[in-house]
């Protein structure tokens, strides 16, 4: 069974990937190639392998879990095998890190060797491809932390101490890299068109062309105006249920408004300069595919 992984990154149009890749799925598996994400990779045992694997060694029940979540994606990937399927494409942004834990240590992805070696144990071995969107510095931080606060209580945004983070997405990239030495790794940075070549790098060009992404932009942030009304409203409630959250930000959605801009606008400059730099190194690394809006490679 061929493995790939698209491993995210968070706010890099992710959802809408998965939504149009899920929608597709019957499609696909007739082609030969199984579809999961998030949905899939969020059970429990799946969901919380590497947190097993780290506590194993002192904690029994974990490695018990560990053991079983093995067991049982085994037997999944052999029935997909037994009904012909040759190819599975993963899709779960939480397999590299999760936003929450990027703020705690306010740099990018701080585990990602770690927690892609443990997605290669849930597999029994490591991906022949991986995936990853990357986004413009000011820009994640930004959407990311309008997406927490959404979901949780999140405390004041640090611009000072993730603007002066030495960790970047050169650094996540290598240790991808790194830890799967063997697979190869394609990159593209978010923007109009890129969702668009994500998919033809991703699905084979008949499978990729009658895969269908959706106008409007899933799980998109709300404004600056609209998460101040959100967290008054929560506040005023003293909590949202997800029933009440969705409607919240589905009404709120509509509120229009700048996007949120925590960070200072020298910082906000400076960050844009980094990126930029840091996305040349990154076209500038061996065995790594970079693609273009269009798709194509850009070497």
């Amino acid at each position: 069974m061929e493995l790939a992984l698209h491993i995210g990154a968070h706010r890099t149009a992710t959802t809408s990937l998965q939504q149009a890749l899920g929608m597709a799925s019957a499609e696909l598996a007739a082609a030969g190639t199984a579809f999961w994400g998030p949905e899939a990779m969020r059970l429990p045992g799946r969901r919380d392998h590497a947190r097993n694997l780290r506590r194993a060694a002192a904690d029994p029940a974990a490695r018990e879990a560990a053991e079983a979540a093995r067991r049982e994606v085994a037997r999944a990937l052999a029935g997909l095998a037994g009904a012909g399927i040759g190819r599975l494409l993963v899709s779960e942004e939480n397999l590299i890190g999760t936003m929450e834990g990027n703020f705690a240590a306010a740099a990018l992805y701080p585990n990602a060797a770690r927690n892609l070696a443990a997605a290669a144990d849930l597999f029994g071995g490591p991906p022949a491809e991986v995936f990853l969107g990357l986004r413009d510095y000011a820009g994640w931080w930004a959407s990311a932390y309008a997406q927490c606060v959404v979901l949780r209580e999140m405390p004041p945004f640090d611009a000072g101490r993730i603007a002066a983070s030495a960790r970047g997405w050169p650094e996540v990239a290598e240790e991808v890299r790194a830890t799967f030495p063997q697979a190869r790794l394609t990159l593209w940075r978010h923007g109009p068109g890129a969702a668009e070549a994500a998919l033809a790098a991703m699905l084979p060009a008949p499978l990729a062309g009658r895969v269908v992404l959706h106008g409007r932009r899933a799980n998109a942030a709300l404004s600056a105006r609209g998460l101040r009304r959100f967290t008054a409203r929560r506040r005023r409630a003293g909590g949202f249920d997800a029933a009440a959250r969705r409607a919240a930000v589905a009404e709120l959605g509509e509120a229009g408004g700048p996007p949120l801009r925590p960070f200072p606008a020298e910082a906000e400059a400076a960050l844009a300069e980094r990126f930029e730099r840091d996305w040349a190194r990154i076209c500038r690394m061996p065995g790594v595919r970079v693609l273009a809006p269009q798709g194509e490679a850009v070497r």
